[in-house]
């Protein structure tokens, strides 16, 4: 069970109480290194059928349909597939406007906490699908036949939370305004950071050294919010599906983060020199 992962076991468990109608193993180094997991799948989930020949191709989708041979599958249609609640209008979702993310979450009885679906959602929804969502599967968690799969991590409670996100063009604006940004808004910051496939070291810069009242740090910032909008990437999502081209973006992001650090500690007010390292306001 290791070797697979208790949320790929408690997803997998949804399939076969057809609470959802697929899973989606998303292709990762380790599965290609260690293709058993597919076949440990299927010892343990013998009736589930596992498809990867599909365009646009993004991963195992593990059901109890076969999807092999279709050439159909858009972003939107997978989400319908993988019975997300909001799967339309997810691949024209605008990050600038107001939307919310949607987490049902399964408790085990030692404090543990595992994501078992995540959704995102603009305008009109209905937290009703996801509590009745969390209800199954928390009655599903609790079949005897299951306990082996799961383990020691009893599960005791599945509940659906909902969080407000916060649109990255009103941290753009808070910036250029010079307003104390609040931590939510820094935290998602990082997360930003973290999308664009930097390292935990250039977040804890963020959290811990980065100037905000620093006009080349800030500006440094804006540029990064301004990336993440504007993803030049996009064409080519997911981009599993280039190892080549992924392997190379990861060493210039790397070199990227490099040359950063070094412009962001010397633009830094404790680098300048003591005359250069505050703002002189005209008198």
């Amino acid at each position: 069970m290791s070797d697979i992962g208790i949320e790929n076991i408690l997803s997998l468990i949804l399939v076969e109480e057809n609470i959802r109608p697929a899973f989606l193993l998303q292709s990762t180094p380790l599965l290609k290194n260690d293709p058993s997991i597919l076949g440990k799948i299927k010892q343990m989930f013998p009736n589930l059928i596992h498809s990867d020949d599909y365009t646009t191709y993004q991963g195992t989708i593990i059901s109890k349909k076969g999807y092999n041979g279709r050439h159909d599958i858009t972003t939107d249609e997978m989400g319908k597939i993988l019975g997300y609640p909001c799967y339309k209008g997810f691949s024209t979702l605008d990050r600038n406007k107001l939307y919310y993310v949607i987490d049902v979450l399964a408790t085990t009885v030692n404090g543990n906490k595992y994501c078992i679906l995540t959704n995102l959602c603009q305008g009109k929804m209905k937290m009703d699908k996801f509590t009745k969502f969390a209800e199954k599967a928390k009655r599903a968690f609790k079949k005897e036949k299951y306990q082996q799969l799961i383990g020691d991590d009893i599960i005791e409670n599945v509940e659906a939370s909902i969080v407000k996100e916060i649109p990255i063009q009103d941290i753009i604006d808070k910036l250029i305004r010079n307003k104390e940004l609040s931590l939510k808004e820094k935290d998602k910051i990082l997360n930003i950071l973290f999308n664009l496939g930097f390292s935990v070291e250039l977040q804890l810069y963020f959290m811990e050294e980065f100037q905000y009242n620093n006009p080349v740090h800030k500006g440094i910032l804006l540029t990064l919010l301004l990336q993440n909008i504007n993803d030049n990437l996009t064409p080519f999502a997911p981009l599993q599906n280039y190892p080549e081209q992924a392997a190379k973006v990861e060493e210039i992001i790397n070199q990227f983060e490099k040359d950063l650090f070094i412009i962001l500690k010397r633009t830094s007010f404790n680098s300048l020199p003591k005359n250069r390292a505050t703002v002189k306001k005209n008198v």
